[in-house]
This record gives structure tokens, sequence and C-alpha cells, in this order.
């Protein structure tokens, strides 16, 4: 399979089949000789297998795999019992070498092994069981090289103990260790067990001696290791012992350690050792003397002073709601320590919501003025109706926060100025949306209140361009809007409106029928219109005038003409 014997090496094969059988069915034979090789492979793995020669049956089964895919259509038997115990006697032999490693002494190679058969098991799981085996040799091995680290544990040496068994855990994977998790905790909970007591006679026998600060840094090592250790009851006890004893000198050497930083003006950490100690004294009932009560408060009222002057951070971030209740929980710390009326805190605390006050008013005149300035661009380009939004927002934030001192009667002044002018074009915006969802009857009507509001209130000063009724009817130029505003425009008696509207209605390409009752209305109104406009002018010729001729207007025409001519008898009939 890796190395090239001929050109074409499938050829060579049914090249030397045909010579073999030149008139029969090649494929049979084909199959036939693959058999018999696969059989060869099982057989010969079976025999490997019996020998105890692992290795080379998983390589053959490996070869076996490769002959099938280069000889595929052929059906062969299963060979995954095979495979599975060639596997399984690969992974025993990498722990029976293992293990005669050990019994040798020879540990560093055994471990070598044992990552091997490891490393095994984990990409062959599904085949290999977590059996015996491996437990057997791993402890056998785990009991072998501890032989130091409990050596070392027998000899007291606790600190080099506890080494000695990490670094025995950190050698092998947390699945290998779990084997030994227990026994590698108990061991490590002896050599701590054996740390504690340790300190605690350097303790006793430090104090006898009267070397208390040494006695106190020996006490501290005894504590950390007390908590290490799980449930004990002997070490409970010896603790407590220990701090019958020595809790009394701990508190009189914060005592002393907090006076000295007192006086020294290192107040910050005076109030730290002083609230050590008080902590101290509740321990063991011991409450503080005036002289350094006084002490603590005045070291925890510069304390406070500092952690103000810190938090002034959440002002600058614009974290107004934190610093605000920061502030409330000085004022309860204060009330708590009886320093409500202490100078120096109320002038800080004085100071910070002040720094609130002056940031909260600088971000609001920042936004105000970035408003306004957006304002009068808005303006330069007369989107009027964007730029009194704008300038209403700004007046909105000045109202919001009267404290902070700003020119709000310049904003309310721009507002009254331009105030026509942005209804104008705000009423006009209404008009668009609502001619986008085809409510065009409302459209309309907002469009033409807003054409006589434009005229009425003379808004051409402001620079913008007046849109008419029938302005707006062209510019949305959608036909059910030219249905709409012909109704519209003859409500309003603006009948020549109504006509240009029907002329659009031909534009589109309406038909004529779908029409007609538009044509209907709209002949009626204008005979009407050009009656009292043009008394006795032809009607024919003013029908030409408008249509043209078009066929397309007829039932206009007809409209028109039979009302012209019941105006004409009315009248007829009113003169004696």
């Amino acid at each position: 399979f890796t190395l090239t014997g001929f050109d074409d090496e499938e050829m060579v094969f049914y090249s030397l089949l045909r010579r073999m059988y030149p008139s029969d069915d090649l494929s049979i034979h084909a199959a036939e000789i693959a058999q018999t090789v696969w059989d060869s492979y099982l057989r010969k793995t079976r025999e490997m297998i019996d020998g105890s020669d692992y290795v080379g049956a998983k390589m053959l089964l490996e070869n076996a795999a490769k002959f099938r895919e280069r000889v595929p259509g052929q059906l062969y038997p299963d060979c995954d019992l095979l495979k599975a115990e060639a596997i399984k006697g690969v992974y025993a032999s990498y722990l029976g070498i293992a293990e005669t490693c050990i019994d040798l002494g020879k540990f560093q190679k055994a471990e070598d092994y044992i990552h091997q058969a490891g490393d095994y098991l984990a990409e062959f799981r599904e085949v290999i069981p977590v059996d015996t085996l491996f437990r057997r040799v791993f402890r056998k091995l785990f009991d072998q090289r501890l032989k130091g680290c409990d050596f070392l544990l027998g000899e007291k040496q606790y600190l080099e103990a506890i080494d000695c068994y990490q670094l025995f855990s950190q050698s092998f994977s947390a699945e290998m260790i779990d084997f030994v998790e227990e026994h590698l905790a108990l061991r490590q909970q002896q050599a701590i067990r054996g740390l504690f007591f340790q300190e605690q006679n350097r303790v006793l026998t430090l104090m006898h001696n009267r070397e208390r600060d040494s006695a106190l840094v020996h006490f501290d090592h005894a504590c950390h290791y007390q908590e290490l250790l799980q449930e004990d009851p002997e070490t409970h006890a010896a603790m407590d012992e220990l701090n019958h004893q020595m809790l009394p000198v701990r508190y009189q050497q914060l005592a002393e350690k907090g006076t000295y930083l007192y006086i020294t003006y290192n107040h910050e950490e005076a109030f730290r050792t002083f609230n050590q100690m008080k902590e101290v004294g509740e321990k063991i009932g011991i409450p503080a003397d005036t002289a350094l009560n006084r002490m603590y408060l005045e070291s925890y009222k510069y304390h406070m002073l500092n952690e103000i002057s810190m938090a002034t951070g959440m002002i600058w971030k614009d974290e107004f709601d934190r610093a605000e209740e920061y502030a409330r929980e000085v004022e309860s710390v204060m009330d708590l320590y009886n320093l409500e009326a202490d100078p120096d805190l109320q002038s800080a605390l004085t100071s910070y919501r002040r720094k609130i006050d002056l940031k909260v008013c600088l971000g609001v005149k920042e936004e105000a003025d970035h408003l306004a300035i957006r304002a009068w661009k808005n303006i330069e380009l007369k989107q009027y109706d964007i730029a009194v939004r704008q300038l209403g927002d700004a007046r909105k934030k000045s109202l919001q926060h009267p404290e902070c001192t700003m020119d709000l009667q310049a904003f309310e002044d721009t507002i009254k100025k331009y105030l026509s002018a942005a209804f104008y074009l705000e009423k006009q915006q209404q008009a668009l949306n609502l001619d986008a969802i085809g409510d065009f009857r409302n459209a309309l009507q907002i469009v033409n209140e807003n054409e006589r509001f434009y005229l009425n209130t003379k808004l051409d000063q402001f620079g913008i361009p007046l849109i008419t009724t029938l302005d707006f009817v062209s510019l949305s130029s959608k036909v059910p809007m030219y249905m709409a505003a012909i109704s519209f425009f003859l409500d309003g008696k603006e009948v020549t409106s109504a006509w240009v509207c029907l002329n659009r209605l031909k534009q589109e390409g309406l038909d004529q029928r779908s029409t007609r009752e538009f044509q209907d209305q709209v002949g009626n109104a204008l005979a009407v219109y050009d009656a009292n406009l043009f008394p006795g002018t032809d009607p024919e010729l003013r029908i030409r005038s408008y249509t043209g001729g078009n066929r397309w207007f007829t039932k206009f025409a007809q409209a028109y003409t039979t009302r012209w001519q019941q105006l004409q008898t009315e009248n007829t009939s009113k003169t004696p």
C-alpha cells in the first residue's frame, strides 16, 4: 500500500486474471481472490493475537482495512472483535511492561509506559474498559514513587512532603490521580496537621521567652494551617487555646501600632489597624478605651475623607446615580459613628455634591448647546420644523435643571420666531404621511388648511415655497388621490381644480367607463361655474375648449350640455 510496483497495478492484476481465466467472467474470480486475501488477513491476525503479538495484529488489521477500501464491493466478514482484542492486548502490554519496570525499580520508565497506556485508553475508550489492571499497576507505582514523600512526612519535614505530593499530582492526568486522590489528600492533611502543631509549639516557646512579635508571626501561620485542615477536634481545641493566649497579645500589638500610626499622621493605615484591633477586641470581649476610640474615630474620619476624594471618579464618569447613592451611604455612616456634625466631613460631602451638580450642569449645557447648534444649521437649511423640535428639547433640558443657569429666554424667543414656519412644515409632513398610507381625504384637508395658513401668516418671508392643494395632488401622482381630490375640490367649490384632476385621470390612461361618475359631477359643476362667468356663450365652444373634442370626455360633455340647458330654461322662465 506504500510502494508502487507497476504504473497501473489494478490493471496488471486483471491482466493476470485474464491470462488465467481467458473465457470466464473476471469479476467472479476477482471476488474469490479478494475474499481469499481477506480471510488470510483475519487468519494471520488470529495467529498473531494467539502468539501475543498484539501490535503486529493491530497493524495487520489496519492493512486489511486499506485492502477493503481499495477492493470494495465484497461482503467481507466483520473484524471488530479481532480489532478490540488486539487493542486490549496492546493496552495490557503497556501496563505489563510498566509493572515489570516497577518491580525492577525503573520508575521513570514505568511512568512512560503508564502514560502510553493512559493515552491508549483515551483513544480507545469505547473498546477498553477502566479495569482493575490499570488501578493495580498505577497504585503499585504510586506506592513506590511516594516512598520518598512518605519518608519526608515521617521525618517531620512537612513543607517538603507537601511539595513532593503536589509534584506527583502534577505529573499525571487528573483521571489517573483520581485513582489515588483520597490517599493523597489524607497524606497532605497529615503534613498540614504536622505544620500546625509545629507552629503551635513555636508560639508557646517564643511566648515563654517573651519574644512576643515573633510569636505573633508564627501564630498567624498556625491560623492559616488550621483553616486548611478539615474537621479535626484536636487542632480545633489547640487553636482555641492559642486564641485565648495570643488574641490579647495581638490586640495590644494592634493598639500600639495604631497609636504610632495615628501620632505620625498615617491616618489611612491607622484606621485599618484600629479596625483590625476592633475585630479582635470583639472576639475576646475587650471594648476599646476612650483614647483608642477617639483615635480610631479620628482615623476613620480621614479614611472617609480619602474615600470621598477617591469617589469623585464616579462623577467624572457621569455615574451620577451611583455618586448620589454613595453620598447617602456616607451620611448614614457619619450618623452611625456620631460624625454627622464633623465640619471636615460635612465640607467634603457638600463639595462632593456640588461636584455632582456641576458635572450634571456641564453635561446638560453641552447637550443643550449641541442641540442649539444643530437647530441653527437646520434654520439655515429652512428645516424649521426640525429646528424648533431641537430647540424645544434644549428648552426642556433647561427646565428640568433649573439649578443650571442657562439662557432659557433665547431658546423661547427663537422658538416663537420660527414656530409658524415649523407648524406649516410639520403639517405638510403629516399630509405626506397620510398620503403614503392612502388616507387621501384627510391629507387633502390638512394641505388645504395649510395653504390658507401659509397665506394668512405670510410664510413666504421665511423662504418656504407654497405648496397648494392642487400642487400636492400633482406631487402625489396617484390615481386614487386624483379621484379623492375631485370630490374634495367639488365640495369646496374649487371647480377648475376638480377639472384638472379629471384631466389627470385621462392622462393616467383610465378607461372612460370607470370615470363616468366623476365626469358627470365635474360636467355639472363646471356648467354652473361657466354659466355664471360666461353667460350667453355657446356651451359647445366651452366644451371644446376643455376637451378638444376628445371622445374620452363624452360623459363630461353630456353632463355639461344638459346642465347648461337646464340653467338656460330656468333663466328664461324667470324673465317677465
